[in-house]
């Protein structure tokens, strides 16, 4: 039976209606109505389907509201920003939005997961720096973390098959008629002593990445002497649950978000 999280009496249930009935900005708007329907008794997983968000994030929130009160809600907004997104468009930012270009994490699930693995790997690589309006700033980040990513595309397994449609249009023609491009593209092709320290999760039946990759990755971080945490989700898929229907219940200790949150933590502050 789903967990149901226990909010501090910061607000009332209602006061917490209010905030965000009353609410005119989009992503806070959305912060006060996951808080308020977890006041309303809701499960992680039930409010967070109701937002259009997942647990790890319902997760996040509610801690930071338990710990830090109504500043703890715009605390998760300003994390968000300082751990996702595009690095050198942040570090272009980073005099606004008063971030430490020192101490810029990326991280991601799935494909989000592999853009922040490549993105940790590559640096300030010419050839995929694109043309975007953030050139001239550095590319690098300080930390990633990773879940359910793909590392090599040149090991298939999974969703990763040279039939695939999704890599053909990803490459312009099979991976085996493309491989410098996709060797190109993969985060394993890239590690070496100056990768950032990094956190790799990955769960052991995931049907779309997998698990060989993750593990592949790992050994090649430790080949190189690079700091990182390695977690294997036993029996886990691609959606971190061990149902192929659902989430990981509210509140789990390797819910990814959080567990990012920490490693972040531990690197930065």
């Amino acid at each position: 039976m789903p967990r149901t999280a226990k909010l501090e009496g910061h607000l009332r249930s209602d006061e917490l209606q209010q905030r965000y009935l009353r609410c005119d900005h989009r992503a806070d708007r959305t912060r006060w109505h996951a808080l308020w329907l977890v006041s309303l008794g809701k499960s992680g997983n039930e409010a967070a389907r109701l937002v259009g968000r997942t647990s790890g994030w319902v997760s996040v929130l509610v801690r930071s509201y338990n710990e830090r009160g109504t500043e703890g809600v715009e605390t998760v907004k300003r994390k968000g920003q300082q751990w996702g997104g595009s690095e050198a468009a942040l570090r272009w930012g980073t005099e606004q939005y008063q971030i430490d270009p020192d101490k810029i994490g990326i991280f991601g699930h799935s494909a989000g997961g592999h853009i922040a693995a490549l993105t940790a790997v590559t640096g300030d690589m010419p050839e995929l720096e694109g043309d975007g309006g953030s050139l001239g700033y550095s590319s690098k980040v300080q930390a990633f973390a990773a879940a359910s990513a793909p590392y090599d595309f040149l090991t298939f397994g999974g969703a990763i098959d040279d039939d695939a449609e999704f890599f053909q249009r990803m490459f312009g023609g099979k991976i085996s008629e493309r491989e410098s491009l996709a060797r190109l593209a993969s985060p394993l092709t890239h590690v070496s002593p100056s990768t950032p320290p990094g956190l790799v999760a990955h769960g052991t039946l995931d049907e779309t990445a997998p698990f060989r990759h993750a593990e592949l990755f790992s050994n090649k971080l430790r080949a190189h002497n690079v700091e990182h945490e390695f977690h294997a989700l036993e029996g886990c898929y691609h959606n971190w649950s061990t149902s192929l229907d659902s989430w990981s219940g509210f509140g789990n200790e390797d819910d990814f978000y959080v567990m990012a949150r920490s490693f972040f933590e531990k690197q930065f502050l």
